[in-house]
């Protein structure tokens, strides 16, 4: 991966129906018309322009991740007309150079569709699947078309997109190994590129936990989700794939730049209602607001812990690691880092590598957000 890259994200927010599960910012709306379109296409102008002054010039784009939401509910001339003005906007000729990435829900999805989208650039597909059993797609508020749900991945990979992958779910109420296991053969039988899978996690505020709190649903536990990761990722590893972050494998050569971006503390813009950027060590926040957002509400802006910055990123990357850039951001802290970690290596969490490198141990990934918080608290 080039040194000075940076990463783009633009959010859609609309779904056909809000998941149970789903925390992101999104509205449920079957259909939306083209007046709305315009309207936020100009609101992604603005943003872009406020935010462009906060972009250190050394950096190039990489990357642009269309997210939500459902990014395929939006019309295709929405999409030439944003991937024209950032093309112009940094200078950029050949979209063949950037890594264009579009989340897809299969009830959005058709062949008119992606073919158009193909012309445009986008090069990277990912299909959020979940699972393919009914009962536990009913227990997340998916829609569910079994017809859908069969044929995207092979009318993907028919209209020669570069990369095609999926979303999974683990760890949910009533799933066992044998249905995850079956979802994870579809997937490699299908011939994708790519595997995000993700634990189920019950967010406050979602449907699902108010469900869970009124003993609607069961809730799900920390043992089963263990047990799936570990069976899951010995699964794809025996199969050819790596496992290159906490959440995400990959077919050699197919790891998504976007995400790294994100865990290797490069900055990223983000554009649309809720989205987030990190530039220059500050963080921006958007209004969660679809309608503040469009009358031009400016983002909470807050300057990064650089501590903390680095631990959450370093922890969920399962490739060795370098002390080289802490002790750039914290030259006085790397002698209780170093020690830290050694007591890390007598606890099976952490492997201490030659030289500064160290890597995070397998098992130690599935907690990294707390490992992050335990790291970064050390004090100097």
């Amino acid at each position: 991966m080039e040194r000075l890259l940076f990463g783009l994200y633009i959010h859609i927010p609309f779904c056909d129906v809000k998941c149970s599960y789903c925390d992101f910012y999104s509205l449920p709306r079957r259909h939306v018309d083209n007046l709305f379109w315009q309207k936020y296409l100009s609101r992604l102008k603005e943003d872009l322009e406020q935010k462009y002054s906060y972009l250190d010039k050394g950096y190039r784009l990489g990357s642009i991740f269309f997210g939500g939401g459902t990014p395929s509910k939006a019309p295709l001339w929405f999409y030439e007309q944003v991937l024209s003005h950032i093309l112009e906007k940094f200078h950029l000729r050949r979209r063949k150079k950037l890594e264009i990435s579009i989340e897809v829900n299969p009830e959005s999805f058709s062949t008119e569709k992606a073919r158009a989208w193909a012309q445009l650039g986008i090069n990277r597909i990912n299909f959020g699947i979940q699972s393919r059993d009914p009962s536990l797609l009913r227990y997340l508020g998916r829609l569910y078309h079994r017809e859908k749900y069969q044929k995207v991945v092979s009318q993907a990979l028919k209209l020669g997109f570069p990369c095609v992958g999926v979303d999974l779910i683990y760890g949910i109420p009533g799933q066992r190994w044998r249905i995850l296991r079956d979802d994870l053969t579809w997937a490699l039988n299908e011939g994708v590129h790519h595997i995000s899978l993700y634990a189920l996690t019950i967010e406050p505020h979602t449907r699902l936990s108010h469900e869970i709190n009124l003993d609607l649903k069961k809730k799900g536990c920390e043992r089963r989700q263990v047990f799936h990761y570990q069976k899951a990722r010995q699964f794809l590893l025996d199969h050819g794939f790596l496992h290159y972050e906490v959440s995400n494998y990959c077919r050699p050569g197919y790891f998504c730049l976007h995400n790294l971006l994100y865990w290797k503390y490069r900055p990223y813009m983000g554009l649309g209602v809720s989205a987030h950027s990190f530039m220059k060590n500050l963080r921006f926040e958007e209004c969660r607001s679809l309608e503040k957002y469009l009358a031009g509400t400016p983002p909470k802006i807050k300057e990064a812990d650089p501590r903390l910055e680095y631990f959450i990123g370093a922890s969920r990357i399962s490739n060795p690691q370098s002390l080289h850039r802490y002790r750039r951001l914290l030259p006085q802290n790397i002698k209780l880092l170093q020690k830290k970690l050694g007591q890390l290596e007598l606890e099976n969490k952490v492997s201490i590598l030659t030289g500064d490198r160290f890597a995070f141990r397998d098992e130690a990934l599935l907690f990294s957000d707390s490992l992050a918080f335990e790291l970064a608290s050390l004090e100097c």
